[in-house]
């Protein structure tokens, strides 16, 4: 304070200060007394001296000594947060052995008056003073890192005492996080299914924006103003944003998927696929948001990607349906001539979608866009020229509004498109499940392992902290997502509970395979109610029973279903009870 130059200022400097030292429910008094009880023991400390235990982290309040300007009641505290949820203030109230041998353990109703009852979430908190009307939560990349930092060490405590309690590997309990390889797994064995169900994807495309031509929406323009940031400097808004854009392109624009279809459906999204006699095509879209990390990059800028986002997309679709779209008229292989002298659309396609190594992906053809009648593949315009520049395919419409490069890959069944596929496997090495999630290290060893060795970068982690909001990933099924299903094999003692409403359900047991039951069905057993609507528009007169049993799913559900290795024995056990109908194992 004795540093600020103006007089005012620093006037208002010792005002707050004397504030946030008398306010009631501020901490930021107590962790004054601290430091300078720190310093009168250690008046010119040295930098191993000043450094706290890992565990410093979680001290309720700490925010208030490190941000008094945002956090300056204790309320507003992720820290206050975590320690006041009713399930770890359970853990640490509740009555020990001894207490219950004496007989004087507390009942259960105790403390109710004090506790809200509620989970209170860390992420939760930090997401909703981000996208707060108060500024400076979401700039700080300080309070973004802390609360990312924060939300992790409190989860791998809690996962590792679940594994210590019920002997669960910690590579299993941490599945539902992102940056697990049994996270991407369990997607991967969902996308096995779409091609049991629908066949090999027939597109892929790729979007990756770019931040100096990407329109931005004005509330995000307004906060850069007020913050003084320039693009790439407002981490949590701009990848919010970035990632908001390429969903809704993906879902809407492309799928036609947002909104309610029976009020408001799409008419002319860019993968309709419509017959000349009105019959609508089913198209299924899968789509991943991936973080730039460098790998692709030149020689000259071979270093630690940017860490922006990106999306892959595979498009599921038959062969008629994929020609009863207007590819033809969407998608450009070419370099478009200037209309007039206001034209962008030259300039965007040379900027963006010129392959730094020459390489289009596609064989040059100067016949104008179509279908080839031979083998129904896609042909677009795309001259010598264009071959020899490496020009990339692009949906012309989102070019124009985007502004930023696309890839466009169509399948014409020569095994290229899943050659190509097949590259993007999951960027997380396996090795951290050994390494990282050690089952006999210690929680706070773990923590502390992988804090200090898994380095996301901002975007990455903002859309983790946001995860309840932005997935990273995306299926076009009746149910947006999958379900997640540990194989049995005939031997095992304990089958789950998929295999009892199984063979209690006549309809199903010894007719339709187990596999073809759970994407049918509900949790509970039930048959889903986008079956029910199909049952009701059929006008066949089958009960609902007969009709869920005839019916052929083509992508409405995914089934994750998880196998061992295929050199394990029991995998042959576990593929005989998915795959062949049964009445008992």
């Amino acid at each position: 304070i004795r540093a600020i130059q103006d007089a005012a200022q620093r006037q208002r400097a010792r005002a707050a200060k004397k504030y946030l030292l008398q306010a009631q429910g501020c901490s930021y008094g107590r962790f004054e007394g601290e430091h300078l009880t720190f310093l009168s023991k250690h008046p010119h400390p040295e930098e191993r001296t000043c450094r706290r235990r890992l565990q410093f982290i979680e001290t309720p309040g700490l925010e208030t000594s490190l941000w008094p300007h945002l956090f300056y009641n204790d309320s507003l505290c992720l820290t206050v947060v975590r320690s006041t949820d009713a399930r770890r203030v359970g853990r640490a109230r509740g009555p020990t052995l001894e207490a219950f041998v004496r007989g004087d353990a507390g009942s259960d109703t105790d403390d109710d008056e004090d506790a809200d009852g509620r989970r209170h979430s860390v992420k939760r908190a930090y997401s909703a003073l981000a996208l707060s009307a108060r500024l400076g939560y979401g700039s700080s990349y300080e309070v973004l890192h802390f609360a990312y930092d924060l939300n992790l060490w409190s989860a791998l405590g809690a996962k590792k005492t679940t594994s210590r309690e019920y002997d669960v590997p910690m590579r299993v309990l941490m599945k539902g996080h992102s940056f697990s390889p049994l996270y991407w797994r369990g997607v991967h064995c969902a996308l096995l299914d779409m091609v049991r169900q629908v066949g090999y994807p027939k597109i892929f495309w790729t979007f990756s924006p770019y931040e100096w031509s990407m329109p931005y929406h004005v509330w995000l323009r307004d906060e850069m103003a007020k913050e003084l940031r320039g693009r790439l400097h407002l981490a949590v808004a701009e990848s919010l944003h970035v990632t908001h854009v390429l969903l809704q392109v993906v879902r809407g624009v492309l799928a036609g998927r947002t909104g309610k279809p029976s009020r408001d459906p799409w008419q002319r999204h860019l993968l309709q696929a419509v017959g000349p006699d009105g019959e609508v095509h089913p198209v299924h879209v899968f789509l991943r948001v991936e973080f730039q990390d460098g790998t692709r990059k030149a020689a000259r800028q071979d270093y630690h990607g940017s860490g922006r986002p990106h999306i892959h997309v595979l498009v599921f679709a038959s062969t008629q349906a994929v020609q009863c779209m207007s590819l033809p008229e969407t998608v450009s292989a070419s370099m478009p001539a200037a209309v007039d002298a206001q034209d962008l659309l030259p300039g965007l396609v040379s900027g963006s979608q010129l392959d730094r190594s020459g390489r289009s992906g596609w064989p040059a053809h100067e016949d104008p866009n179509g279908w080839n009648p031979a083998t129904g593949g896609l042909q677009l315009l795309h001259t010598p020229e264009d071959h020899g520049m490496g020009l990339r395919p692009y949906f012309v419409a989102l070019m124009e509004a985007l502004r930023c490069h696309q890839d466009f890959q169509f399948a014409n069944d020569d095994g290229a498109l899943r050659a190509y596929v097949a590259k993007y496997v999951s960027k997380f090495s396996d090795s951290n499940q050994d390494e990282w999630l050690n089952d006999a290290a210690e929680g706070d060893s773990i923590a502390a392992t992988v804090l200090c060795r898994y380095k996301p970068l901002e975007p990455e982690m903002t859309l983790q902290m946001f995860g309840a909001r932005f997935r990273q990933w995306f299926v076009t099924t009746e149910g947006r997502g999958k379900r997640d299903f540990v194989v049995p094999w005939p031997e095992k003692a304990e089958l789950p509970q998929e295999v009892t409403q199984y063979m209690s359900a006549d309809w199903a047991a010894g007719r339709i395979s187990l596999l073809d039951f759970l994407r049918k069905t509900t949790a509970e057993g039930r048959i889903c109610a986008w079956l029910r609507r199909h049952h009701v528009a059929d006008s066949r007169g089958l009960s609902l029973e007969e009709f869920a049993a005839r019916y052929v799913v083509r992508g409405e559900k995914l089934v994750a279903a998880d196998m061992l290795s295929r050199l394990n024995d029991k995998f042959y056990g576990q593929w005989l009870m998915l795959h062949v109908p049964f009445r008992d194992p």
